[in-house]
């Protein structure tokens, strides 16, 4: 007869339900220590040239595989009625354009200070509501702020006006509010990893206003999400404190 060899017998063993949380629990924490180191880039872009202007604000993550980019409309004065002075202006943008209503807003903010004068309470606690949000705001920027690097800061400002005289003032004025920008991102502590560009350029010899800001700002986001638990915990534990 025949002979009939075997071989070893493979012995399968079932997956449990703890099995499957645990690996589950590994392949999520793999997925969000890569995610943690992962940097977002937030630039900020402005120009005008003339009466031409230019705003964009770009984020961007995983290096550029995630991109989303904004158009923001520019408003634009176009006028200045009764007084005091009140402002009217303009705004367009890829959906459309829309224009202020001055009698429609003087109306808006009387009903507002008539509703306050009657129940000045109310103004307190928005006052109050106001006061917490930007101290829990200043420590979410602070926390940020220490881990942030400045990639590329260009700031160059053109101005010209009638008077030479008037245009050494606006120049050096111009100087001194840049100065003062980056003094200020250094208290913030945000560290610089390029040379920033900034420039001023007088023109003599023609009326003209140029400017144009590009700064790209760089945060992992470990620790955007450890400011922001940070934040939310101390928003909690000061609503408990105030009952």
């Amino acid at each position: 007869g025949f002979c009939h060899r075997t071989g070893p017998r493979v012995r399968v063993r079932e997956v449990s339900g703890v099995d499957l949380v645990a690996a589950l629990l590994i392949l999520s924490a793999s997925v969000l220590t890569v995610l943690w180191r992962q940097v977002l880039r937030v630039r900020l872009s402005y120009k005008r040239e003339e009466n031409d202007d230019a705003l964009f604000v770009e984020l961007s993550f995983c290096r550029r595989l995630l991109l989303y980019r904004l158009d923001v409309p520019v408003i634009r004065l176009t006028g200045c009625h009764g007084f005091p002075p009140w402002v009217e202006s303009s705004l367009t943008g890829q959906g459309g354009s829309a224009r202020t209503h001055v009698k429609r807003e003087k109306r808006y903010l009387t009903g507002w200070l008539k509703h306050f004068l009657r129940h000045p309470s109310r103004l307190v606690e928005i006052l109050g509501d106001l006061r917490r949000f930007r101290r829990h705001y200043h420590g979410f920027i602070h926390h940020l702020a220490v881990h942030t690097h400045c990639e590329r800061f260009y700031w160059h400002t053109r101005i010209g006006v009638s008077d030479p005289a008037v245009t050494a003032v606006a120049a050096g004025f111009l100087w001194n509010l840049k100065y003062q920008t980056l003094a200020s991102m250094g208290l913030r502590s945000v560290r610089m990893t390029a040379t920033p560009d900034v420039r001023v350029v007088a023109s003599f010899d023609r009326e003209w206003l140029g400017f144009e800001f590009d700064c790209i700002f760089a945060v992992t986001a470990g620790h955007v999400i450890r400011a922001g638990l940070e934040t939310l915990a101390s928003y909690r534990k000061g609503a408990a404190e105030s009952g």
